[in-house]
């Protein structure tokens, strides 16, 4: 799916973003039992801000477990438009 956010206000992309879970930051089920992350829940990232230091911080999103994802890694969709006005 292209993530130019000059696509953002667009209704299908919109709906395709949440079917599709990209609006969500994804964790492997093992790890999430470890971090006693649920489905749905609120969840914020953080690293070290001597890397990326140009990224805003916190990032902050709804969890989404998925086998697909290695253990301990997040997979994360970004470029959907988060300066655009809705």
């Amino acid at each position: 799916m292209h993530a130019d956010p000059n696509f953002i206000n667009n209704p299908a992309l919109r709906i395709l973003t949440e079917q599709n879970f990209m609006d969500c930051i994804w964790i492997n089920p093992d790890d999430a039992r470890e971090l006693e992350i649920q489905e749905g829940e609120m969840i914020r990232l953080e690293n070290n801000p001597r890397f990326m230091t140009k990224i805003p911080r916190p990032v902050i999103g709804k969890a989404h477990i998925s086998a697909r994802v290695m253990p301990r890694c997040i997979l994360t969709f970004h470029g959907m438009g988060h300066r655009a006005k809705i």
